[in-house]
């Protein structure tokens, strides 16, 4: 990975801190692109309580990719949630 991507994942990770919210951690933030062209991948690990999953963001540029992230991560904390709650209730 280029020392460019390096920095911008951990700008990325002190940005996106406060999306992930209460209860869960931020874990591995990560990049998959052809440096050439072609679409992008942002990858993010987060840690709750009822277990860890992935959250990725697709685009056709690293601004589209960044964009979609805070979508795709409350969407990932209400799915985590509502196990959660399911989890509780299952006899």
């Amino acid at each position: 990975m280029l020392e460019a991507d390096e920095r911008f994942l951990e700008r990325l990770r002190i940005e996106i801190e406060p999306i992930v919210g209460p209860r869960t951690a931020l874990g591995a933030v990560g990049l998959e692109r052809d440096h050439d062209a072609g679409p992008v991948r942002l990858v993010v690990e987060l840690v709750g309580p009822t277990g860890t999953f992935e959250v990725k963001a697709d685009g056709e540029t690293l601004v589209e990719a960044i964009g979609a992230l805070p979508a795709r991560i409350a969407e990932a904390r209400l799915a985590a949630s509502f196990r959660e709650v399911v989890q509780r209730t299952t006899f």
